[in-house]
């Protein structure tokens, strides 16, 4: 899902979103969902998944292990 898709849901604008988002929880929107990303790869490889179905899971950018590998 998409920053737009988000905000078209919400009917908020998208920096609106942004500012109220980092004020609450004080990380950016984009950081929270890496982090996210990055947990549920981490949940994953413990449970035995291979980096390339993990990779295609966790919508990582580069397509390939090493940006899974990278971040863990």
């Amino acid at each position: 899902m998409t920053l737009k898709e988000i905000c078209e849901k919400l009917n908020y604008s998208p920096s609106f979103l942004c500012n109220t988002f980092r004020k609450q929880t004080g990380e950016t929107l984009f950081a929270c969902f890496n982090r996210m990303k990055i947990e549920e790869a981490k949940r994953m490889l413990e449970e035995g998944y291979m980096p390339d179905v993990i990779v295609s899971d966790v919508n990582m950018p580069d397509g390939d292990g090493y940006t899974l590998c990278s971040k863990l």
